[in-house]
């Protein structure tokens, strides 16, 4: 593993399996990985997405379902409580912290700098700060997970 990268790029993603019936090359994945994050961020319509990045509605409908599948099996780490002892225990962590009750979750966001977006979606990237930027949102528990 050099980099933090493995070099069998079959490794990282075992929930393939999922769109393997279509044959895609990894690098053609990756593609509509970028598909799928580009829709899910801006909730652009398959029409927009896919004429974006060459890829029809039909396909976009049948692909970009099945992408996220894949991936949400592979990453299986967005979970929320699902006893009350779990809740119990998350609360009373983040009291522990800083005294607040009831808080299962924190969330913070910020704002990286870009280069300038041309074209006419470079409104888009203009942040509320006036420079051209992507919003980022996280959310975590108490252990910062």
């Amino acid at each position: 593993m050099a980099g933090g990268f493995r070099s069998d790029t079959s490794l990282p993603w075992p929930s393939l399996a999922l769109i393997s019936e279509f044959k895609f090359p990894f690098i053609v994945f990756i593609g509509l990985v970028l598909c799928l994050v580009r829709f899910l961020a801006k909730g652009d319509f398959f029409s927009e997405v896919g004429d974006t990045h060459g890829i029809s509605i039909a396909s976009m409908s049948v692909l970009l379902p099945k992408v996220c599948r894949a991936l949400c099996l592979h990453l299986n780490n967005i979970k929320f409580p699902s006893s009350q002892q779990t809740l119990h225990e998350i609360k009373q962590k983040f009291y522990n912290i800083a005294g607040f009750p009831n808080v299962i979750g924190a969330i913070d966001g910020i704002l990286i700098p870009i280069r300038a977006v041309g074209g006419d979606e470079e409104q888009i990237y203009v942040s509320r700060k006036g420079f051209h930027a992507l919003n980022i949102q996280g959310v975590v528990d108490a252990d910062v997970r």
